[in-house]
């Protein structure tokens, strides 16, 4: 658990030498920090760089939502993809699992559903992964109709729904 924090001390040892900071740098530090599920140190980091006048990638944001989501920040991530769009932040499909897998750790199927329509609508194709994460969530939301049709829809697109069955769907 403390390699986050080694990260960030080595990070801040390259600060006090005068070691020019970038993107990837700032990322790898905020990546380390989402591994160990702590947000707020991702979103200072997030912060800080901006305030540099570094600009964050696609994969840094990824970082920070996904740590947001491990630590039950449901809705500050879906904040943080709104300041993707307002930067012109093109999210992928990485972005939309971790917004998805954020609703539906806090029990907010049909938010998932939405961050999912969302995803179709900018042309970002879902992933098994997608899928999966959409069906677990909706299924423990108690809405099995919904769960047996996102299944069957990835079916027929070829994802490998392995680990799901569909007849573990019940209205029972």
């Amino acid at each position: 658990g403390g390699d986050w924090q080694a990260a960030v001390s080595f990070f801040r040892e390259m600060q006090t030498l005068g070691l020019q900071q970038n993107v990837y740098t700032y990322t790898a530090v905020i990546r380390a920090c989402n591994r160990a599920g702590r947000w707020e140190q991702a979103v200072e980091l997030l912060q800080e760089m901006k305030a540099v006048g570094i600009r964050p990638n696609v994969v840094t944001y990824n970082a920070v939502v996904s740590a947001m989501g491990k630590g039950g920040m449901w809705e500050l991530s879906l904040k943080m993809y709104e300041e993707m769009k307002t930067n012109n932040v093109g999210a992928d499909v990485v972005t939309f699992n971790a917004l998805i897998t954020a609703c539906g750790k806090a029990w907010k199927w049909a938010r998932a559903v939405e961050v999912f329509e969302t995803m179709k609508l900018t042309a970002v194709k879902p992933n098994a992964f997608t899928y999966k994460t959409l069906v677990r969530a909706c299924e423990e939301g108690g809405q099995w109709k919904l769960a047996l049709q996102l299944y069957d829809e990835a079916s027929a697109s070829g994802l490998d729904m392995d680990g799901v069955r569909r007849g573990q769907f019940s209205t029972s």
